[in-house]
């Protein structure tokens, strides 16, 4: 879930919220429970909005449990994330495509 900040500046009702999160978090409890394959929640959320996350306890465990921080990528970070993944499946960028991209991230 990209941006998943979203849930709090989208969603101003903090019961909606909290039955969201709670559904969200059966869903990976349950998976467990009858043996389905691993359901595996990938959650990209602004660092200033961990408060209000770490604030709902049962998703306060999840992100204990499992969490990986990242800073900002530099300029060469950003261009091997952009062309390694299409490079491993034998793709490749139209000449200046990745420069291009480049630019339009700037320095966000």
């Amino acid at each position: 879930v990209d941006q998943f900040e979203e849930l709090y500046t989208l969603c101003p009702d903090p019961v909606q919220r909290t039955r969201f999160l709670d559904l969200v978090l059966a869903a990976t409890k349950e998976q467990e429970r009858v043996q389905f394959p691993p359901l595996v929640l990938l959650l990209a959320m602004r660092a200033d909005f961990m408060g209000q996350a770490l604030a709902h306890r049962p998703l306060a465990d999840a992100l204990q449990a499992g969490s990986l921080l990242m800073g900002s990528m530099n300029q060469e970070e950003l261009r091997a994330a952009i062309e390694e993944p299409a490079g491993k499946q034998g793709a490749a960028f139209e000449p200046g495509l990745a420069d291009r991209i480049l630019d339009d991230v700037g320095e966000e």
